[in-house]
């Protein structure tokens, strides 16, 4: 069964589930697609203002930050996979806690918010067609907020397809892990307490 998400709304715990740990697939609704299409068009047309300025976006990283970038260098600035932040260790994270993850950065594409490119938002959903997850290390030192483990998760992604503007911020920053990890440890309790209530019921059978 395949689970369809139009906003934010539709990311729930039941369909994390279905998703996460019964390994159903997603697809982008036609409402989302309306929206993510719209917000990048609106983006595009901001950034050509030249007295826009959007870090990370218009200029650099960093200590480069207050270098403004040309419409080239913006472009090709864009088009770096984020390689060096791939910087965590450790054993990996099951594949239900990746796809959560994946599900999770939906929330920040669907309503428009990230004004990600619509080809990317479509392969980021299709991580979740059933294919092998990429390998999450579990450990990692905090000072880059979620960068550092979601770069191991969108790397093989960014490294395959186009980047424009502002794309790979879309897919490393935020907290999609962290809502993630949270949805699977709910959804594992609630597994857990409904055999407790089985396993106490027989006990009081017996």
């Amino acid at each position: 069964m395949t689970v369809t998400i139009d906003t934010r709304q539709d990311l729930t715990l039941d369909n994390c589930f279905k998703v996460a740990w019964q390994g159903h697939p997603v697809r982008i609704g036609d409402t989302a697609a309306k929206c993510i299409t719209e917000a990048r068009t609106r983006l595009m047309k901001l950034i050509d203002d030249p007295d826009v300025v959007i870090y990370g976006v218009t200029t650099g990283y960093g200590q480069k930050a207050k270098n403004q970038l040309t419409p080239e260098e913006r472009k090709a600035h864009a088009a770096r996979p984020p390689k060096p932040a791939a910087a965590s260790w450790g054993d990996r994270v099951p594949d239900r806690v990746a796809r959560a993850i994946v599900f999770a950065r939906l929330a920040n594409f669907v309503e428009g918010h990230a004004a990600v490119s619509p080809h990317i938002a479509q392969a980021v959903a299709e991580m979740l067609a059933g294919g092998a997850m990429p390998i999450v290390p579990a450990r990692v030192q905090g000072g880059a907020g979620e960068i550092l483990s979601l770069s191991h998760l969108f790397l093989d992604l960014a490294s395959s397809h186009k980047l424009g503007e502002k794309d790979s911020l879309s897919l490393v920053n935020g907290s999609p892990s962290a809502a993630g990890l949270v949805a699977d440890c709910a959804l594992a309790a609630r597994r857990r307490l409904e055999l407790s209530v089985k396993i106490v019921a027989l006990a009081i059978e017996g």
